[in-house]
């Protein structure tokens, strides 16, 4: 009989909970859920509340980087803007300085130079206006009666006045072939300014080392005897 009543104790299932028991158990597994959820929430939170931290102090640093890589541009462009304005001003200083060298030695080459001034015609009372200007500029006039049996000087320019007296056109020509032949054969190194208005043939025939220069105007000629000097010195400069 006992052994009846086990069995049957142990096959019969237990008695169903009742309805205030399930309430109960509904409200304590709410209840472990709702812990859970907002634990979880909390964990989550906290978590992304350090990324923010992290994240801001990445952005800090990264500003900060930023702006020190900002400054270090400004610095390096500054630098170059300077560098590159000092090396145009050093240009430019070096083009005015060339420019005064240059127009020094051609005042010292001017100071330094003889320009004989040839009077084909006998000399005149008074010297012309061009001899003026030209002893005025700061060359060392000379005057010079043409010859053709007189040897003709070593100096630097000779300006042969085809304009001051009154020459037909063949004598001209013929004064030009023959000056010039006659510096080609006493090896002068002067350079031959010939002041003339018109047209003159006889330059076509002189020798290709032969320097001249033709001036036709008052206004050209203290040019042309410029540069004939600043010529006529580097020529004997490179003789030396």
């Amino acid at each position: 009989m006992d052994l009846f009543n086990q069995c049957l104790a142990q096959a019969t299932p237990p008695a169903p909970p009742s309805p205030t028991e399930l309430i109960q158990l509904f409200r304590d597994s709410h209840a472990q859920l709702t812990t859970s959820f907002n634990l979880f929430v909390g964990a989550i939170s906290t978590i992304f509340a350090l990324v923010g931290i992290f994240l801001g102090f990445v952005g800090i640093r990264t500003r900060q980087e930023l702006q020190q890589t900002i400054q270090e541009i400004k610095l390096s462009v500054a630098e170059q803007v300077r560098s590159e304005v000092d090396r145009q001003i050093a240009a430019k200083v070096d083009e005015e300085i060339g420019h005064v060298k240059n127009m020094v030695g051609r005042e010292a080459a001017i100071g330094r130079t003889t320009v004989e001034y040839v009077f084909v015609d006998g000399q005149p009372e008074q010297h012309p206006i061009e001899y003026k200007l030209l002893k005025a500029r700061g060359f060392q006039m000379a005057p010079f009666n043409y010859d053709p049996n007189r040897p003709w000087p070593d100096s630097h320019v000779f300006v042969l006045d085809l304009v001051t007296p009154t020459l037909s056109p063949e004598r001209k020509e013929a004064l030009v072939a023959e000056v010039a032949r006659k510096l080609t054969e006493q090896r002068r190194q002067g350079i031959l300014v010939i002041y003339v208005k018109g047209r003159i043939e006889a330059v076509y025939g002189f020798p290709e080392d032969f320097n001249y220069i033709l001036s036709n105007m008052r206004g050209t000629l203290i040019g042309a005897v410029v540069d004939a000097a600043q010529i006529a010195h580097s020529l004997r400069n490179q003789a030396m």
